[in-house]
């Protein structure tokens, strides 16, 4: 069976960081031309999501405190 093209998976994630920017199904649905229901399906079913919001965070606190320690050593 072949697999679909990346551009779809990235399509998928980009949908999902709309449903959580917005807050809307129905407006990031609407934006990506793809069915509601769609976007809860693969919020519910990525693990790989999960993960990645994890490691998202994780890199956000890693850039706050190399700025915080570039703002330190420029007082300095």
């Amino acid at each position: 069976m072949p697999r679909r093209p990346t551009n779809w998976n990235r399509k998928k994630i980009l949908a999902l960081e709309l449903l959580d920017e917005a807050g809307s199904a129905t407006a990031a649905a609407k934006a990506l031309s793809v069915h509601r229901s769609a976007l809860y399906r693969w919020r519910n079913s990525r693990k790989a999501w999960k993960m990645q919001l994890r490691r998202r965070l994780t890199d956000a606190t890693s850039t706050h405190q190399l700025v915080l320690l570039v703002a330190f050593a420029i007082l300095l």
